[in-house]
C-alpha cells in the first residue's frame, strides 16, 4: 500500500486537458537537462490567493517502456512535493513537467538539480 506522503494531493494535480494546454502555450518554457518545464502564473479566482501549485506531468513513450517512465515521474515528483513542503515554490504557478528520454537514466539527486534549476529559470522556485 502506497504511502499518504508519496505524490501530490489532488488539489495540486491539473487534470484538466484545456489547463494543460494553457500551460504548454502561453506559459514560459525552460529545459534543464533531462526536463522541459512549462510555467505560468495563475490569477486570483474570486478575490481568492491559490491555494498551492499545481502540476502535471508528461512521460512520453520515447522514454523507455511504461514501468522506467512512471517510475521516473514518481522521483521526479518527490522531489517537487518536498519543494512544496518546504515553501521553496510559489503558490500561484501551474507547471507541466516533460520528462526526456536521458532523464530515465538519471539518479534521483540530478532529478532534483536540473527541477530546481527549471524552477529557478522560470521564477518560481525560492
Amino acid at each position: 500500500m502506497p504511502s499518504s506522503d508519496v505524490g501530490l494531493p489532488a488539489g495540486r494535480r491539473l487534470r484538466r486537458s484545456p489547463d494543460i494546454t494553457a500551460v504548454v502555450r502561453r506559459g514560459r518554457r525552460v529545459r534543464a537537462g533531462g526536463l522541459v518545464v512549462h510555467g505560468r502564473r495563475r490569477e486570483a479566482v474570486d478575490g481568492t490567493h491559490p491555494t498551492g501549485p499545481r502540476v502535471a506531468f508528461v512521460a512520453p513513450r520515447t522514454c523507455g517502456p511504461a514501468v522506467r517512465r512512471n517510475r521516473t515521474r514518481r522521483r521526479v515528483q518527490e522531489q517537487l512535493q518536498a519543494m512544496v513542503r518546504g515553501g521553496t515554490l510559489d503558490a500561484d504557478v501551474d507547471l507541466v513537467v516533460r520528462l526526456l528520454p536521458e532523464a530515465t537514466g538519471a539518479s534521483t539527486p540530478e532529478l532534483g538539480a536540473w527541477l530546481a534549476a527549471a524552477l529557478r529559470k522560470l521564477g518560481v522556485h525560492r
